[in-house]
């Protein structure tokens, strides 16, 4: 794994600054110039850890940071803000939260990284004295133990499943093994060819029967058609006979209507209302005058009714006599006029009703006529109609053609059911095959399954506790081969010696003559430096992060110890190294080296 590029903002003390590494990569600057920051940005790519809350990274007056890495074969941007958490953005995806630490657990194991590849200030010796208990927890992750004990309970479940598979497949063969096969009986056929002859030559009789019975048909239909023919005829001359009679009734009918000619009224109906008009009017004169002539009678005014004398009352006399006889002479003439009205048009509304007899009449008249000329019409076209010469009934026995038949039928369906138990013998034959063959694959795959029972079996007893025994021991061997092989080019004054129980797993050193134990809380600091760098970079062989982060592991001791350390760590297989030392003589053979960039802060 290799960091080419790094971008920072708004982390600890470090506003906005970018890097482009190398494969070693020296910082330097004085104390609170971000050397440090930088390097715990890398511990949190790596290692997914920051000590103390996110919120504290934050640079004094923001609200979030960001991480920006380009790695070989990935990179990613890492946020963290107050108000929504941790998020990381790929090419193609955005993970917010805990899905973020996901992803990164997909490249990086952090456990195994800050435990073996990471030495911070202040913290670099913290893991030699972490329990022995915790550290066999650590041998166990970078040695593959908990992969191995999963393995095993992989397998246990593989074995069961197995079982499970063995117990279904002796079911199923006992089954198959237990399953009868029952075939239908097959027959001989008779010849039925003979059969289909009689039944051809029957079948042609019946064509010509049918051609005959065809001629006989029309013969009886036209016989129909003449009977038919006869009958209408009697029955339409009837109905002529009765048309003619009814006929002769209307005939007579109309003869007996007679129309009055009459003259019209000397006065119209106008003329005679406008001398009832003068009628009445004369009759008021007649009354008026009536009791003019009363009143004066009796000394009395006709206006007023006062008293009054007047010489004219014969005059008002005579003039009343006169307008009487012009009232009756005109009443006469009135009561003349309106019986004379009268009588005309009573006349006259007998004269209109027997015009509508008469149009009545002669409507019947013109529809019996109609239906008459219909009815003669018809009557000739009918005795036209012959009576047809006489044809013979053709006869011929169904009965025989059918019993036949049904025995063709009969002899063809046996031929189909044979045809059909035939087809259903083959498929039980081809089904016995089947479960045959399936009873031999049945036998094979549980052969193949009893095998692999062992097998898994095997592996899981191989696989089992004293294996993963086996395994830490040889790893714990392998750390303090590696440990004393570093120590000894570093500093070289001591062996390491490590020991492991059901415990855990516990450091020792002693001197080189002497071989009595001396727990590490008795070694000098840079000892204690040099043995926390020697045990890193003994797990760090272990797996394939080759990243190495040294904040300040050579701050107990010389200028030559320093120096001596860095080029026993250069001496190491790794991918890139980030550091910061305060020594000049590292510092001076470092800067030398072609593959090493210098960042100054």
């Amino acid at each position: 794994m290799y960091i080419n590029n790094l971008e920072l903002q708004n982390f600890k003390n470090i506003s906005n600054k970018k890097f482009k590494f190398n494969k070693i990569n020296l910082f330097q600057g004085n104390n609170g110039s971000g050397k440090s920051s930088t390097l715990e940005s890398l511990v949190f790519l790596l290692s997914d850890y920051l000590s103390g809350k996110m919120s504290d990274y934050i640079k004094w007056g923001e609200s979030k940071f960001s991480i920006y890495s380009e790695f070989d074969d990935f990179s990613y941007l890492i946020e963290y803000d107050k108000t929504t958490k941790r998020k990381l953005v790929t090419k193609q995806e955005e993970y917010i939260g805990s899905d973020a630490v996901k992803y990164l657990k997909e490249f990086i194991n952090p456990t195994i990284a800050l435990y073996s590849n990471i030495s911070i200030q202040g913290q670099s010796t913290q893991l030699l004295f972490e329990k022995p208990t915790a550290r066999l927890d650590k041998f166990k992750l970078l040695f593959g133990i908990n992969d191995i004990d999963k393995a095993v309970e992989n397998i246990k479940e593989k074995i069961v499943e197995c079982r499970k598979q063995i117990e279904i497949t002796e079911s199923e063969i006992s089954i198959l093994k237990n399953k009868k096969y029952t075939y239908f009986e097959e027959y001989e056929l008779p010849d039925f060819s003979l059969l289909e002859e009689k039944v051809k030559k029957l079948e042609n009789e019946k064509i010509e029967h049918e051609k005959l019975k065809s001629e006989y048909d029309k013969y009886l239909m036209r016989l129909m058609e003449y009977n038919t023919a006869q009958m209408k005829v009697k029955e339409i001359q009837n109905n002529i006979n009765q048309i003619d009679n009814k006929l002769k009734i209307l005939e007579e009918q109309k003869k007996s209507i007679v129309i009055k000619r009459i003259a019209k009224p000397s006065k119209t109906p106008e003329e005679i209302q406008k001398l009832q008009n003068e009628e009445l009017t004369l009759k008021s004169e007649v009354y008026i005058l009536e009791k003019k002539y009363e009143a004066i009678k009796n000394g009395l005014c006709p206006t007023c009714g006062s008293l009054f004398t007047s010489d004219n009352i014969e005059a008002v006399y005579n003039e009343q006599l006169k307008l009487k006889e012009d009232y009756k002479n005109l009443s006469q003439k009135v009561s003349m006029l309106k019986s004379e009205q009268d009588e005309y048009e009573k006349i006259v509304q007998k004269n209109n009703i027997n015009k509508e007899k008469l149009n009545t009449i002669q409507t019947n008249i013109q529809g019996l006529n109609d239906t008459k000329t219909v009815y003669e019409k018809t009557l000739n076209e009918l005795i036209e109609i012959k009576k047809p010469d006489e044809v013979n009934k053709p006869y011929f026995d169904d009965s025989e053609l059918e019993s036949l038949k049904k025995e063709l039928y009969i002899a063809k369906e046996k031929k189909e059911n044979l045809e059909k138990i035939k087809e259903m013998n083959r498929k039980i034959k081809l089904e016995e095959s089947e479960n045959i063959k399936l009873i031999n694959e049945k036998e094979n795959l549980l052969d193949e399954l009893r095998k692999k029972e062992r097998l898994l079996e095997t592996a899981r007893k191989v696989l089992g506790k004293d294996f993963s025994s086996y395994l830490i021991d040889e790893g714990t061997d392998y750390v303090k081969n590696k440990m004393n092989e570093l120590f000894a080019r570093a500093y070289g004054r001591y062996k390491v010696t490590l020991t492991r129980d059901s415990k855990g797993v516990d450091f020792y050193y002693s001197s080189e003559d002497k071989d009595i134990l001396t727990t590490i809380d008795l070694a000098s600091g840079y000892e204690k430096q040099l043995l926390s760098v020697s045990f890193r970079l003994a797990l760090a062989t272990l797996h394939k992060l080759g990243i190495f982060i040294f904040d300040e592991i050579d701050s107990d001791s010389s200028e030559e110890n320093s120096l001596r350390l860095y080029k026993t760590i250069l001496s190491q297989k790794y991918s890139q190294i980030f550091c910061v030392t305060h020594k000049e003589m590292t510092k001076e053979y470092l800067q030398q080296i072609p593959y090493c960039t210098v960042f100054e802060f």
